[in-house]
């Protein structure tokens, strides 16, 4: 039975300082993360890929992960075409799409700053998407000095592929996610867009876990995906209202249908963001 194909993405902004420590424990032979990184990838170097999504940063990300690809065996990409920052759901979509494009089955997305990256626990988060039923699951982050932090906000995530199709596809539907996700909050984005999911037991060791970057910035970021989810809702409400109830034998209004339309396309011209 063939293996199943695996990317483990790494959205990545302004790093440098980052990378540089990485790459400092490596060459000093202390456990690092992209050692581990490479370990994981090496033990199966056919089925498993390690992507490095840049977003726009404006230090020396880019080049030093360009070297740092060369060194391992990493890919490295952009996450617009034009080198522009779209936030981390924006960079996770293009590692998304690149490991769709490698026949991956299963996607692992990691943010840069773990401490010490263990690679039988990236085996052991999989083998749990594995056995359960779920579309994705969701590790355990603890913070330096602290005690494990809600497992909703973490940046480590197993996801089975199937469940990212709404972001390969064309038109209104892929529209839809990529709008959620891109420059809004990450985690909250693939709540929605992945209802089917569960906690792992698996704990990785981050040095500033995701719900902790940027704490306003990252507050402005929920509150806008939220109010988009209540934009939406109200909006099929309104179309209902216009549309009524349908009739004895169960059959709805086409001209009333017909109006709802029309109002919708009134609002998507007005609002984008409900396209």
């Amino acid at each position: 039975m063939a293996k199943e194909k695996i990317t483990l993405i790494i959205p990545v902004y302004n790093e440098e300082a980052t990378f540089r420590k990485h790459l400092s424990d490596f060459l000093l032979g202390t456990n690092s993360f992209f050692g581990g990184l490479a370990q994981w990838k090496n033990q199966d170097a056919k089925n498993r890929h390690v992507v490095i999504v840049n977003d726009g940063s404006t230090d020396r990300t880019e080049q030093i992960s360009k070297d740092i690809g060369k060194l391992f065996g990493f890919s490295v990409v952009r996450s617009d075409p034009s080198g522009k920052n779209i936030g981390q759901g924006g960079a996770f979509i293009a590692g998304a799409r690149y490991a769709e494009s490698k026949g991956s089955k299963i996607v692992v997305t990691m943010d840069a700053d773990a401490v010490v990256l263990n690679p039988k626990y990236i085996d052991e988060l999989v083998s749990d998407l594995k056995i359960s039923k779920k579309k994705m699951v969701v590790a355990t982050v603890i913070e330096m000095g602290q005690r494990p932090g809600p497992p909703e906000f973490s940046g480590v995530r197993a996801i089975r592929i199937e469940a990212l199709s709404p972001l390969f596809s064309k038109g209104k539907k892929m529209g839809k996610w990529v709008s959620l996700l891109e420059g809004h909050a990450l985690y909250r984005g693939l709540q929605h867009l992945i209802p089917s999911n569960e906690t792992s037991s698996v704990a990785f060791v981050m040095a500033k876990p995701f719900r902790h970057t940027s704490g306003q910035k990252q507050q402005v970021q929920f509150d806008l995906v939220e109010s988009r989810i209540r934009a939406r809702t109200a909006t099929s409400r309104r179309l209902w209202k216009i549309i009524g109830s349908p009739n004895k034998r169960g059959r709805y209004s086409s001209l009333k249908i017909k109006k709802a339309r029309t109002a919708l396309r009134r609002l998507q011209a007005k609002h984008p963001h409900l396209r």
